[in-house]
């Protein structure tokens, strides 16, 4: 199953976008929009943001229901999981 299929109806979307020009292991802002748009949440968040993108004038750029993540963000989730996790080394 193709990732944007499986996140189809994600209401918040978390993505990295490093800077606008392409790097090795890190989404770039076009290719995080791209992923954005086959995904279509109701609202995206572009994360692990270098200081080459001035925050003002970046976000104003960016579509609407897209904004630059910043230090500090609580994002409100009504997620439940199906069952109660215990990571491995707790007793």
């Amino acid at each position: 199953m193709r990732l944007s299929k499986a996140l189809q109806g994600t209401e918040v979307f978390i993505v990295d976008a490093l800077r606008f020009e392409p790097h090795a292991t890190h989404f770039h802002v076009e290719a995080a929009l791209a992923a954005i748009e086959r995904v279509k949440p109701r609202q995206a968040f572009l994360t692990h943001v270098c200081h080459d993108l001035e925050h003002v004038a970046t976000s104003a750029a960016l579509p609407e229901g897209v904004d630059l993540a910043y230090d500090g963000l609580r994002i409100r989730s009504s997620f439940e999981p199906k069952a109660k996790y215990r990571p491995r080394f707790c007793p």
